[in-house]
């Protein structure tokens, strides 16, 4: 389907030939199936629309309870554990994530901050993330890993404080909802991420973090660093998460409605 991911190989005059290319064959593919299950609701209305007689159920990207480990929240004396994940680029948000990273050094100073960076450079905006990581204060240690097999990467992140998504506000990441923060809620931390439709529509978010304008680097480490002065805050936003995976964003709770959803083709057949 034309997203900005499946366009980016194109310049921009092949651009508009292929996003009718992709539309044509991915509307053509729906017009074929016999259902739809959707991740999202955004991503479901035209479909929705074009379509209004076809069965259809929402399944979202809910991780499994086997996956997730138990290992409880503990902030650090004068420390902080921060990690990023995705391709290293501009949509995705790594220099907001590094400018909030140098709020922080310069709002404290003693404390060290460890960093975990999981993914690839991608090559349009490699020149520009690497120098963003240039001359970091001392108090910033950063390490690199290339992208993970699922359970690794969960291993990789799960002693990470507070999670922080910083991608840029777009049309496309606005109304798409982050696969992520479900792993983030499973395993019960606080989470930062930028204001998106998707995200506010379905959930209160403000029961286990903040939404916020990306590029407002002063104010989000202003709110990072409110979870460590005030550790009750912090216990209550992580508890929030773990219980909203626990009773509600798991694969288990939707396992059943997917098996059914299938098994319902299979008898009409």
């Amino acid at each position: 389907y034309p997203s900005k991911k499946n366009l980016s190989p194109f310049n921009k005059y092949l651009k508009v030939f292929h996003f009718i290319k992709f539309l044509l064959f991915n509307f053509y593919t729906a017009f074929k199936v016999d259902g739809f299950i959707f991740g999202e609701n955004f991503k479901s209305i035209p479909y929705k629309v074009i379509f209004p007689f076809k069965k259809f159920i929402y399944i979202s990207y809910f991780p499994s309870k086997k996956l997730i480990s138990s290992i409880e929240p503990k902030l650090l004396t004068n420390s902080i554990r921060l990690s990023y994940s995705g391709p290293i680029c501009l949509d995705k948000g790594f220099i907001n994530f590094i400018n909030v990273i140098k709020e922080i050094s310069y709002k404290k100073p003693t404390y060290t901050i460890y960093v975990k960076i999981i993914g690839d450079y991608k090559l349009k905006d490699i020149d520009i993330c690497k120098k963003a990581i240039i001359n970091l204060t001392n108090n910033i240690k950063i390490n690199f890993f290339e992208f993970q097999p699922l359970p690794k990467y969960i291993e990789l992140i799960e002693d990470t404080d507070i999670f922080l998504d910083l991608r840029i506000i777009d049309f496309e990441n606005s109304h798409c909802l982050p696969i992520k923060l479900f792993y983030y809620m499973a395993l019960g931390r606080p989470v930062i991420y930028s204001n998106l439709k998707a995200i506010s529509k379905d959930f209160n978010i403000k029961e286990f973090g903040h939404l916020v304008n990306p590029t407002e680097s002063e104010k989000i480490a202003s709110i990072l660093l409110n979870y460590i002065k005030d550790p009750e805050l912090y216990i209550k936003h992580c508890n929030a998460a773990k219980i909203q995976f626990a009773t509600k964003y798991n694969w288990e709770y939707l396992e059943n409605d997917f098996l059914n959803f299938i098994n319902g083709f299979n008898n009409e057949a």
